[in-house]
């Protein structure tokens, strides 16, 4: 059965404009032209050098799994993570919905310069015994750079002249943060991909390494990714293409007027709830509109 036909008894008065808009879709090949990187299905200006996300993701870097294994193999019991938004948020939601592995650190993320959780971040962890992960795509952003600079202060009063050996950079190639990763000595700087926006970057460096790093199967992550993506593909009609059925729903439904999205989470994976709604409200929120 068709994915619109399942949900057409709660589309109710939508549902036919809903079918409408897929059959259109097909019509002028838009699913086609996404996976071109077609950027006049936007604004036609820049669109095409941010669709980096539409790449299969690489499933293969051996040269990462022995560097993973390395960090495994100093020891480190905790993972902090230091990034804003999209660079952090990926890590996170996997980390509390997953837990981490036996014998690998644990993660926390910390995403606000607000003292009290600076200061909470500090009591629990002991620098000698932590990985500081500083993750920037831009490697400008204010506040990661603030923590990266506390943090890296506060382990060379513990560890000394070597403390950049626990830190670790995520982050565009060519950036400040790296400039600056490999002057203070930073034990390891994982490229992101230039063509992918922060919010997108789940399945780039910035949702892998803090992933890898804590014995997650992001492996498996990647083929279930995959699998999405052919059911997604540019051969798949609109009718059977869960993405675009998902997406031309919020689409004309907000066009109605409902444009308010309401998540029914299991408790399991609440946490899950905070990503999309900064995928939603960040992706749709242009020009005065948005979800």
């Amino acid at each position: 059965m068709h994915a619109v036909s399942d949900m057409a008894c709660s589309l109710g008065p939508y549902a036919d404009r809903v079918e409408e808009i897929l059959a259109a879709w097909d019509e002028t090949g838009r699913v086609r032209r996404i996976w071109k990187r077609d950027s006049t299905l936007w604004s036609g200006a820049d669109e095409d050098r941010w669709l980096g996300w539409l790449r299969p993701a690489d499933q293969e870097e051996k040269a990462l799994a022995s560097i993973f294994q390395e960090i495994k193999a100093r020891g480190f019991r905790d993972a902090l993570l230091l990034g804003m938004g999209g660079s952090s948020r990926c890590a996170e939601v996997l980390s509390l919905t997953f837990g981490g592995s036996e014998g690998f650190p644990k993660l926390h993320v910390l995403d606000s310069t607000a003292p009290s959780q600076v200061t909470r971040a500090k009591s629990k962890l002991s620098p000698e015994h932590t990985l500081y992960i500083v993750a920037s795509k831009s490697g400008t952003t204010t506040e990661a750079n603030v923590l990266c600079d506390t943090f890296l202060e506060e382990t060379k009063k513990i560890v000394g002249k070597n403390a950049g050996g626990h830190f670790a950079a995520i982050t565009d190639p060519g950036t400040p943060l790296e400039t600056f990763a490999r002057k203070a000595g930073f034990a390891y700087v994982f490229h992101g991909d230039p063509e992918i926006g922060g919010r997108y970057s789940a399945l780039s460096n910035f949702g892998r390494v803090p992933s890898e790093v804590i014995g997650l199967d992001f492996a498996g992550l990647l083929r279930s990714a995959a699998d999405m993506a052919a059911r997604c593909g540019p051969g798949v009609s609109c009718e059977e293409n869960p993405g675009a059925v998902l997406g031309i729903i919020l689409a004309e439904l907000a066009l109605q007027g409902r444009d308010k999205v309401t998540l029914v989470i299991t408790p399991e994976i609440q946490i899950f709830g905070t990503w999309l709604e900064q995928l939603l409200a960040e992706s749709t929120g242009k020009e005065g509109r948005g979800l």
